[in-house]
């Protein structure tokens, strides 16, 4: 057969198909092979680009009547039924408007076909190829062939209405123009007979201008594709900081609780009253399922030569119930709360299953999640508080870093409330000595000076008596017992009476009884100003107690020195003796003072007073 101008047109459009496709496909493949955009491409050029090379072919083999056509027809069959899915594929990833069906039809479409081919072969989809009088391929199809030329149909169908769809949004004309033309070409060349090679036409132009938009976009517009990029590191950044800021907000929201937590356990009285306002602050604010305290059962000061972890407070159905059992762990590594209290730094386990060594003992039986947080106060662990929960991964490090900060600051206050509990104790313990000692120096004074005991005013007169009977009444027994000032209940025809204590720092070593004028009652000024003048008048006899007694051991001091003195200037024994037996007598106005030197080898036997002195006297 002699080649006409429509048979060139026909190579030529192949030619120029296969080069444009080729070109596009390594430039696309180039600047971004790892983008699903640009594989999507490269799939479609290279279906378009498998069927131009096969149709190239096929025309020469038939043109030089050399060669197998049935070979080159089952080859451009298979790129021409691989066109539509690929097509599909790129336009809903390009046009941005990929939804899950999209996906899934594309994947449909692609195996779909695939599945198909081996059917096309072997001359079941196209009978018979021969070149028309004009130079234009014909071909006859089969009933299956029918059915395979309607996959890659109804797939550039669906890319049309897909461009269409997205129009209002994102208007791509050229897109729009090369998708329509290629379906509308391929539907009409490939059930209808043209004089015109209408398939290998359309497929040309589409893909050229296909190949066009994407040369815009990427070479001749470089930007473009960094822009994307940009963008998408953007979008990326943008996703990661919305992350971190919600992070932050949490971890924010629970510092804020925790500080709140840590206000009110300051106001529990005791150091138990607040690890127990810590654990359940913990349970209902934090929202920690179960939380434990332990302390060692020594001493604090001695945290780490104690062999048992005692749980002191607990929060949680199943950590009350072990609080009540008296619940103990031993310090020996194997739990997570002692290795916390050893290592003194906080630890966290998100799952036991996936530790390589499971806990000993833990507080819950199928404990999955744990923290344990060592309660420190200058350097030295005085507790441990443990979070455990039975479902994997239910803390975070921002759990960890919450609960450590909380621990630090409540171990300060309960240390606090520990060492004001303790002075408070040992204040009190003073102060119980203090009023014995003030007892008994009061006890001793009244005996050895023989100072009056009581002292009544009455009719005008002041009058110092030793007789307790003489100022003693029911009125002032009652508050002495009371502690407190005591009032009669109504004035009688002799007054009414009032009774008070006399204190000094809290010992009672007196007491005062008044009686009004007769018909009158004690005014609440009145009753004041008398129990400010009984304070002040413990303390003016406490003065005048210490100056006496000042005055006496001065006196005793100067006539021992008068005595030494006296006894320095004779050498002799005997003369010594006289004088300080002598001297003492005097100064001490003793019935009798004997002096007995003792040699040391008779200090068992008994002798004769034949070698002292002794004086007389009255």
């Amino acid at each position: 057969m002699t080649p006409t101008i429509m048979f060139w047109l026909d190579v030529a459009a192949h030619i120029v198909t296969a080069l444009i496709t080729t070109t596009v496909s390594l430039l696309v493949v180039g600047m971004g092979a790892r983008r699903p955009l640009n594989r999507r491409l490269a799939g479609f050029l290279g279906a378009v680009l498998v069927w131009a090379i096969g149709s190239l072919v096929l025309r020469g083999v038939l043109w030089l009547e050399k060669g197998s056509p049935l070979l080159w027809t089952e080859i451009a069959v298979v790129g021409f039924a691989l066109i539509g899915p690929t097509l599909f594929g790129f336009i809903s990833l390009y046009i941005e408007a990929q939804q899950r069906w999209h996906q899934r039809a594309f994947q449909l479409g692609l195996w779909g076909t695939l599945a198909t081919l081996p059917l096309a072969f072997s001359g079941q989809a196209i009978s018979r190829t021969w070149l028309g009088q004009d130079g234009v391929l014909r071909w006859q199809l089969t009933s299956l062939g029918y059915l395979t030329a309607l996959i890659p149909l109804l797939f550039e169908a669906l890319s049309m209405a897909v461009v269409w769809a997205a129009w209002p949004k994102r208007r791509e004309p050229i897109l729009a123009a090369a998708v329509t033309l290629l379906f509308v070409g391929n539907l009409l060349g490939t059930f209808i007979s043209l004089p015109l090679p209408t398939v290998t036409i359309v497929q040309t132009l589409s893909a050229s201008l296909i190949g066009l938009m994407v040369l815009r976009q990427q070479i001749f517009n470089p930007l473009q594709n960094l822009a994307q990029e940009l963008e998408a590191q953007v979008r990326e950044r943008t996703r990661e900081l919305e992350q971190t800021h919600a992070r932050l907000g949490r971890l924010s929201r629970r510092q804020r609780a925790a500080a709140e937590i840590a206000h009110l356990v300051a106001h529990a009285p005791t150091p138990d009253e607040m690890l127990g306002q810590l654990a359940r602050l913990a349970h209902n604010r934090l929202g920690y399922h179960h939380v434990f305290i332990y302390q060692p059962a020594l001493p604090a000061e001695r945290f780490l030569a104690s062999e048992q972890l005692v749980l002191k407070a607990a929060a949680g159905t199943a950590a009350r119930t072990l609080l009540e059992t008296g619940h103990t762990l031993l310090m020996d590594g194997n739990t997570l709360v002692s290795r916390a209290a050893i290592e003194q730094e906080p630890l966290i386990v998100y799952d036991w299953k996936e530790e390589p060594n499971s806990p000993g003992d833990t507080a819950l039986p199928g404990v999955r999640a744990e923290i344990a947080v060592p309660l420190r106060v200058g350097g030295r662990v005085v507790g441990v508080m443990s979070l455990q929960s039975i479902h994997p991964y239910a803390f975070t490090e921002d759990d960890l870093t919450v609960v450590n900060g909380l621990g630090n600051q409540c171990a300060i206050l309960v240390e606090n409330a520990r060492l004001l509990h303790q002075a408070k104790t040992t204040l009190a313990e003073m102060e119980r000595f203090q009023r014995q000692h003030i007892e008994q120096q009061w006890r001793t004074f009244m005996t050895e000076t023989g100072e009056a005991r009581a002292c009544l005013y009455t009719d005008g007169r002041s009058l110092l008596t030793d007789s307790l009977q003489a100022a003693w009444s029911p009125h002032i027994a009652q508050a002495i017992a009371e502690e407190q000032a005591v009032l009669s209940e109504e004035p009688d025809q002799e007054g009414q009476v009032l009774a008070l204590p006399i204190r000094l720092r809290g010992q009672i070593i007196g007491a005062l009884n008044l009686r009004h004028k007769p018909g009158k009652k004690w005014q609440p000024e009145e009753i004041n100003a008398v129990n400010e003048f009984a304070e002040r008048l413990g303390m003016a006899l406490e003065t005048a107690r210490l100056s006496q007694e000042a005055q006496r051991y001065a006196l005793r001091e100067r006539l021992i020195r008068q005595i030494t003195d006296e006894m320095h200037t004779t050498m002799d024994i005997s003369d010594i003796l006289l004088r300080t037996v002598q001297n003492l007598g005097q100064a001490l106005e003793a019935e009798e003072i004997a002096v007995r030197l003792i040699p040391s080898q008779a200090l068992s036997e008994s002798s004769p007073r034949d070698d002292g002195a002794s004086q007389q006297g009255s």
